[in-house]
């Protein structure tokens, strides 16, 4: 699949009035350019500023990765998850 139509189908679809050159996330590497929401979803390949940009034009970071990431760091301060934080695992009095 070409790289720009991964991220068509990660951000559902395109944001036809813009290209990804004026995007804050499309960024210069020596002389190649690349999307930095691109390289955080996992790909490497080279970027094309030409091209018709995503619906994650000028979007900080992927969906749904902050949640994930406050989850990670909630896990890593030791916090110990209780039962009562799931109230419907919790079996019904007799």
């Amino acid at each position: 699949m070409r790289t720009i139509s991964e991220m068509y189908k990660l951000s559902g679809g395109t944001d036809y009035r813009n290209l990804c050159a004026e995007c804050y996330n499309c960024i210069r590497e020596g002389k190649s350019f690349i999307c930095r929401l691109y390289v955080e979803a996992g790909g490497n390949r080279r970027w094309e500023p030409q091209w018709i940009a995503c619906k994650f034009f000028n979007v900080p970071h992927l969906p749904g990765k902050e949640a994930v990431r406050e989850e990670a760091e909630r896990q890593q301060e030791g916090i110990q998850m209780s039962i009562f934080d799931y109230p419907e695992c919790i079996p019904k009095g007799r």
